[in-house]
C-alpha cells in the first residue's frame, strides 16, 4: 500500500492551520515541506499532527526546518501532537524542549 498523507487548510484565532493525517515519511514529506512552506510566511501557524499514524526522521527535518523559517521571519509555528508516535519521536530526540508543542489545538491556537 502506497503512502499517504492528508493535509488540510483552515484558519483559527487569526492562525493558518494545518490538519494533517496519515503518514509523513520519505515518500510523503516533501508534500508536506511543500505545503507547509506555502504557509509559513511570518505569520503564527500550527501544525495539527494528532492524525499522524507515523512519523520518521525526515518529517521531524521538515519541522524544525520550519520551526527555523517561522522563527527568522517573527513567525511562530505551533505542533499539535498527542500521545502518539509524533510525541514519542519529539520526546526520544529532545526536539520536544524547544519547538513549541501543545497536546491540544485549543491552546496551540490561543497562545502566543
Amino acid at each position: 500500500m502506497p503512502d499517504q498523507i492528508a493535509i488540510e487548510e483552515s484558519t483559527e484565532e487569526g492562525r493558518v492551520v494545518l490538519d494533517v493525517s496519515g503518514e509523513i515519511d520519505l515518500a510523503t514529506a516533501p508534500q508536506f515541506e511543500t505545503r507547509l512552506g506555502a504557509v509559513n510566511t511570518g505569520g503564527s501557524v500550527v501544525v495539527d499532527l494528532t492524525n499522524v499514524t507515523f512519523i520518521d526522521s525526515t518529517g521531524l527535518r521538515v519541522l524544525i526546518s520550519a520551526h527555523e523559517k517561522a522563527t527568522e521571519h517573527g513567525g511562530r509555528l505551533a505542533i499539535v501532537a498527542t500521545e502518539g508516535p509524533v510525541t514519542k519521536l519529539l520526546a526520544i530526540t529532545g526536539v520536544d524542549e524547544w519547538l513549541n508543542v501543545y497536546a491540544t489545538r485549543s491552546s496551540a491556537t490561543e497562545d502566543g
